[in-house]
């Protein structure tokens, strides 16, 4: 749990704690994100094997080209990262959804990615609306980088511009509840 509180420290007690490299800074319970910035770990906190929920708030300023929120992995295997291309949603190497646009209107959204191993589903949520079903779980790589907030995995060079805040993942999938 990053809930920003002037680092980029695991709340949840697992001492899973990011380090900010570049321009990424803090601000009133925000990581705020220039393009430039990014939070990385020092291992994979996303469960690569099982049932998994990643949620965060974020506010994005730039929506042209590639961005994205929070990634792991290895492009082109089995990589996961949750971002924009050109303000429409990407969700991962292996996922493929109808279009949806994240919300250009200034403001904070929720976005809930839900990987159920038993329903064979991956969802998206935008501010409490189920907005991308994918009718088949995903195999996530043990291959490529460790996690990563604002900036995609590798050595591609997408990182995230606006603020990020209240990061939870959750090795298992949270119900629509």
């Amino acid at each position: 749990y990053y809930p920003f509180n002037g680092n980029a420290n695991d709340e949840s007690g697992n001492g899973n704690d990011g380090t900010l490299v570049g321009s990424a800074s803090i601000a009133e319970g925000s990581l705020i994100l220039d393009g430039s910035g990014y939070v990385q770990f020092d291992k994979k906190i996303i469960p690569t094997s099982g049932s998994f929920t990643v949620s965060l708030n974020a506010h994005q300023t730039k929506f042209d080209g590639y961005s994205e929120m929070i990634s792991q992995g290895q492009s082109e295997d089995h990589g996961f990262y949750l971002g924009t291309q050109d303000g429409s949603m990407r969700l991962g190497d292996d996922i493929t959804a109808d279009v949806h646009y994240f919300p250009n209107d200034g403001n904070f959204h929720s976005l809930f990615f839900v990987m159920n191993v038993e329903s064979q589903k991956c969802l998206l949520y935008i501010d409490g609306d189920l907005k991308i079903e994918h009718n088949q779980a995903i195999e996530l790589s043990e291959s490529g980088t460790s996690t990563r907030i604002g900036r995609q995995l590798g050595s591609n060079a997408e990182y995230f511009h606006g603020k990020i805040n209240d990061v939870r993942i959750y090795e298992r999938a949270l119900s629509e509840d």
